[in-house]
């Protein structure tokens, strides 16, 4: 292992740390083989950073080993290139031998970015199309300590600059697809919306028009379902990270549930409260349902006619699990009721759904002196098998 450590000055020449840079006996080797142009180049650069004479560096972006980097003199001569460097002028067609060319000769522009840096004497970056390519390039002017006396080096003059080269063509044209992408899918998820409500729009109109109460009741159960299911598809809509908010899905299925089963002078209030929980599609989907089941039971089973009350929908994120929980002030639940064999059709989905989520499931009574229901599902962070 080589190892060589240079002081850190601060710009009162204070030293306030040190620099160490470590290699292995193959790579320093094969360092020292590669020419003293750069090996003069990377020791102004290393003295630089330890003297904090490096302008600008903060804004670059960082080094990669896909980088190509040549040494480049005042007069634009190059003085070294690496094989990638010289892969990346290949591939644009220069065949020439580089080193010892002038770099305003091949074409590419490279001389507008190296001017610049001289001139400001500052780290600069740039990315623009060069040919048929795309690449990112960073100057980085170079003041070379210098034999006695702080005189330049034959090999390196005063004006000299790393230019570091990188091919991110890929990288563009795969991030313009992914934006396509995304654009396409929230637009399908857009389309699936506009067609559930449709359908939500249409049950409507048929439990406006049925003869029965009970036939009105279940086809607005329906449409609540619907719409639980709809409000995932509208928030993948509108959000491209594929996470849904489920707080705000709530609240839209609290509004929806009010407007579909309560009269307009209902004292019962219905709110959404507790963390911002976040969850991929097929997770939110089915807690969207369970929310919307729990919410409709409550108004329909835990309030008589004309009395008021709350229903809230609590969602906690703990260290190890997601709590959700619709709690309400109504009678509770009645005496000798087994939830678990309820043939109520909503318990039935939630359980089926909290299944599917491996989660755990329980109804119980508020205690004393509160009254009213619980309604609770805990779902492990850590699903079976490490997901």
């Amino acid at each position: 292992m080589h190892r060589e450590v240079l002081p850190v000055r601060n710009p009162q020449g204070t030293i306030v740390g040190a620099l160490s840079i470590e290699s292995s006996a193959v790579e320093y080797n094969a360092f020292r083989h590669r020419g003293r142009a750069l090996a003069q180049a990377l020791y102004a650069f290393k003295e630089s950073v330890a003297r904090g004479d490096v302008k600008g560096s903060g804004n670059l972006t960082a080094f990669t080993a896909r980088d190509g980097l040549l040494v480049v003199d005042h007069k634009l001569r190059i003085r070294y290139v690496s094989n990638i460097a010289e892969g990346f002028y290949h591939n644009l067609g220069v065949r020439q031998r580089l080193v010892g060319e002038r770099i305003d000769a091949l074409e590419t522009g490279d001389e507008q970015l190296l001017w610049r840096a001289f001139e400001e004497g500052a780290c600069l970056e740039q990315e623009d199309r060069v040919r048929d390519a795309i690449w990112l390039r960073r100057a980085i002017p170079l003041t070379p300590a210098g034999g006695p006396g702080g005189r330049p080096s034959a090999l390196l003059p005063r004006k000299t600059a790393l230019l570091l080269i990188r091919d991110v063509t890929l990288d563009r044209h795969q991030a313009a697809n992914q934006v396509r992408l995304d654009a396409m899918i929230r637009e399908i998820h857009h389309r699936v919306k506009n067609n559930l409500q449709t359908i939500v729009s249409l049950t409507r109109v048929e439990a406006r028009r049925a003869q029965s109460e009970e036939t009105k009741r279940a086809l607005d159960e329906l449409s609540n379902r619907i719409f639980a299911v709809a409000q995932v598809h509208e928030s993948l809509s509108l959000d491209h990270e594929s996470a849904i908010q489920l707080k705000d899905v709530a609240r839209q299925i609290a509004r929806q549930v009010r407007e579909s089963l309560l009269p307009r002078d209902s004292k019962v209030s219905i709110d959404a409260e507790g963390d911002p929980l976040r969850l991929p599609p097929r997770q939110a989907t089915a807690m969207a349902l369970i929310i919307n089941e729990l919410v409709q039971n409550a108004v329909e089973h835990a309030f008589e006619p004309e009395e008021g009350g709350y229903v809230r929908i609590q969602l906690e994120d703990a260290p190890d699990h997601i709590r959700l929980a619709v709690v309400d002030s109504g009678r509770g639940l009645p005496e000798g009721l087994d939830w678990r064999n309820s043939p109520n059709l909503g318990l039935k989905i939630v359980q089926n759904l909290a299944k599917e989520l491996h989660g755990a499931f329980e109804v119980r009574s508020q205690t004393a002196p509160a009254r009213g229901l619980i309604a609770e599902l805990k779902v492990s962070k850590v699903l079976p098998g490490g997901q």
